[in-house]
């Protein structure tokens, strides 16, 4: 049905990444918008410079991006959250084109980005209005620890211990 497709270190933003990056978020809940996406891709050259940078792919056998997921090695004392104690692994980004959602394929590439990873705790960010995402991801493991309330949007954080 996909194919995943694991790339470990820098890598330019390709085309293909970025329209479904704004296809899978322009979508409710979350309503991205030109400014979001222009943020996104002036973000993406310090992205991809943290370490353990990874981005993971999945590939429809016609070729077509069906899903994506980016991560990074966090440090304590990173903004992302205040309760990590050692390094832990964040991820940055998750998305499945909503042709392909249902699948299990947001699975498989939370799965191939935490592949190999010796973090022990794991955290990511998710919208209160993006109740399908939170409960795929407390379906995982993943538990609320935080609440991060910033200029444009509230985000909660949510960590999973492996």
């Amino acid at each position: 049905m996909v194919q995943i497709e694991v790339h470990d270190g820098p890598a330019p933003l390709s085309d293909e990444l970025l329209a479904l990056y704004v296809a899978v978020f322009a979508e409710a809940p979350y309503n991205d918008t030109q400014a979001d996406t222009d943020e996104f891709v002036a973000e993406w050259p310090a992205l991809m410079a943290e370490p353990g940078f990874r981005v993971v792919l999945a590939r429809a056998d016609t070729g077509e991006l069906a899903g994506f997921t980016i991560g990074h090695i966090l440090n304590p004392g990173t903004s992302w959250w205040s309760g990590l104690r050692e390094p832990g692994y964040g991820v940055a980004e998750l998305g499945v084109h909503r042709d392909w959602r249902r699948h299990g394929i947001a699975r498989k590439l939370h799965d191939a980005l935490l592949d190999g990873r010796p973090e022990r705790q794991v955290v990511l960010w998710a919208r209160p209005a993006a109740e399908v995402a939170r409960a795929v991801y407390a379906s995982w493991g993943y538990r609320q620890v935080d609440l991060i309330e910033g200029p444009k949007r509230t985000n909660l954080v949510l960590c999973l211990d492996r």
